[in-house]
């Protein structure tokens, strides 16, 4: 079995995601503006985190947070790894 690490992305790294995958991931209205993240993870009610195969980001996950409770707002995986079941991977366990 597989083992990946997920762990709390960069704000750098948000940027690039959001730039370069977010913008593909989904649709354009339903997508928050980066500015809306970043103010968010100022205020400490959101979380992002990335699943890594090394120094590639094969998954993002994206939370906003309220105390101990999370709601999964955006989750892809990479184009590329689609299909190979990557998204088990991620569980209320390792958020």
């Amino acid at each position: 079995m597989e083992t990946y690490e997920i762990r709390p992305l960069s704000l750098d790294e948000v940027k690039e995601i959001y730039h370069l995958r977010m913008v593909h991931d989904f649709p354009r209205n339903e997508l928050k503006s980066l500015g809306m993240i970043e103010k968010a993870l100022k205020r400490g009610n959101y979380r992002c985190l990335g699943m890594r195969d090394g120094n590639a980001i094969l998954a993002y996950a994206f939370f906003v947070t309220l105390e101990s409770n999370y709601l999964l707002d955006y989750f892809a995986v990479d184009q590329s790894q689609r299909g190979n079941g990557l998204r088990s991977f991620f569980s209320p366990e390792t958020v």
